[in-house]
């Protein structure tokens, strides 16, 4: 049996496949049943019965499928291959994405593989309710959604020469392909409700800024574009706060390979700011998703005084807030002394308790952030990581409860960013797939549940 390939989860009902491991022990593979005779794409086929939760994948024939909660029931979502020529069936399942209510799959058909750059192909939408087919673009690449699903982002190749990628990044107000709707090279992030966007004029470089070193006008506007409104010189990255009502920009004041420079804050209703210190990009700096105070990092910032105090000791490198904002996983380590060992340690902000999950000794790349990657349970419970562990950098991949510190389960003997994860909406459930371009394509699971009382 050819194994195969999972595209993107149905977003309102992830995996939630029968465990295969119960806690205390090694994840173990699915086996997918063989594909049945393909019947024509329609709703009926790919139901949303929350009673019967599914996931999507890309068949070795570039064809994308639905599959039911016990692995059976497969049915076919989109007929026409996504893999043509040279593009793989692992390729194919990067060009297909769902939206973020589960009623729609956009995906490139027609792909083809230039001599420089990106496959790119004709983008098309799907409706899974009536089965309609919209065309919305042609020579397309880089498919995402917008968190509440309002809004698709992709990127239109213009050229592509052995010196170059020329190309134009298209924001879609999702209106079923409407081209008015378009707002073009807003390379920008959207505000949590959709309505503004913060960008940088990358066409027009702040005066005194250098080609290595290099800052541009920072607006934010309507999200189509309108109404735009200039905040600050020299920025280079914009991130909002949970509420939308601070926007942090980046200066990068040094060059290289990293993002050098201090992280500043605006109060977006009074123009104020408050500067907080130089970062590192390496160092993952990210908002808390905090619904009740503004954490920035390690900083617990007022906006009504323009101040900011350290909540903790600056990490190394942030690795993964929880999703309550009241935990966070990063990494501490030796350096400067010789950056070879590192610890994983998570903080919960309630009681200042520490439980270090994890130390290695064999060094990572800087941009590493310590050798680990990892995903929180929506519960903030259960904290899933991939830790490198050898000098060729083979990695093990952890289930650990955040509470109690006990390893749920455990996936040794993988190469380190081979595997990605991700936990159903009931945080008791793991999924994990691997990259068939470093090992073989597999879907695992495993079940994580709280030790009895």
């Amino acid at each position: 049996m050819q194994p195969r390939i999972a595209v993107g989860f149905v977003p309102t009902l992830l995996l939630l496949l029968a465990a295969c491991t119960e806690p205390e022990a090694h994840i173990s593979p699915l086996s997918p049943t063989e594909t049945a005779s393909a019947p024509s794409p329609d709703r009926a086929a790919a139901s949303l019965d929350e009673e019967t939760p599914s996931f999507a994948y890309a068949a070795p024939d570039g064809t994308i499928w639905w599959v039911s909660a016990d692995g059976s029931g497969n049915r076919q979502i989109l007929a026409e291959s996504l893999a043509s020529g040279p593009i793989t069936a692992f390729s194919a399942s990067g060009r297909a994405t769902w939206s973020p209510d589960a009623n729609n799959i956009v995906y490139i058909g027609a792909a083809s593989q230039g001599p420089h750059g990106p496959a790119r192909g004709e983008s098309w939408e799907r409706d899974l309710t009536s089965g309609e087919r919209t065309k919305i673009d042609e020579g397309v690449c880089c498919l995402s959604w917008s968190p509440l699903g309002r809004h698709l982002f992709y990127d239109r190749i213009l050229e592509s020469t052995a010196i170059g990628l020329s190309s134009e990044r298209v924001m879609l107000e999702f209106t079923g392909g409407d081209a008015a709707s378009r707002a073009v090279d807003l390379n920008g992030v959207l505000s949590p409700d959709e309505t503004r966007i913060a960008y940088v004029d990358t066409a027009h470089p702040s005066e005194g800024t250098s080609v290595s070193v290099r800052g541009y006008p920072l607006f934010i506007a309507d999200a189509g574009g309108s109404n735009a409104r200039h905040l600050r010189e020299n920025a280079n990255f914009a991130s909002w706060s949970a509420d939308g009502k601070l926007l942090m920009y980046w200066k990068n004041e040094r060059g290289g390979s990293a993002f050098h420079g201090d992280v500043c804050v605006i109060n977006l209703a009074t123009d104020g700011e408050v500067c907080l210190r130089e970062f590192s990009s390496d160092e993952g700096p990210q908002w808390a998703p905090d619904p009740n105070r503004y954490v920035f990092h390690n900083y617990l910032i007022d906006p009504e005084t323009s101040t900011a105090i350290e909540l903790f000791e600056r990490p190394y490198a942030v690795v993964a807030w929880a999703p309550d904002g009241g935990k966070v996983a990063y990494t501490v380590s030796d350096y400067p002394t010789t950056q070879t060992k590192f610890d994983l340690v998570i903080l919960d902000l309630a009681t200042g308790e520490r439980l270090t999950l994890h130390t290695q000794q064999v060094g990572a790349h800087h941009s590493e952030r310590g050798g680990y990657y990892g995903s929180w349970s929506a519960d903030s419970r259960y904290f899933a990581f991939v830790a490198i562990e050898a000098t060729d950098q083979t990695a093990a991949l952890y289930v650990v409860d955040a509470v109690t510190g006990d390893v749920k389960a455990s996936l040794p003997g993988i190469a380190y960013r081979s595997v990605s994860m991700s936990y159903s909406p009931g945080s008791d459930r793991l999924l994990v797939w691997r990259d068939p371009q470093s090992e073989s394509p597999s879907i695992w699971v495993a079940r994580v549940t709280a030790p009895a009382s």
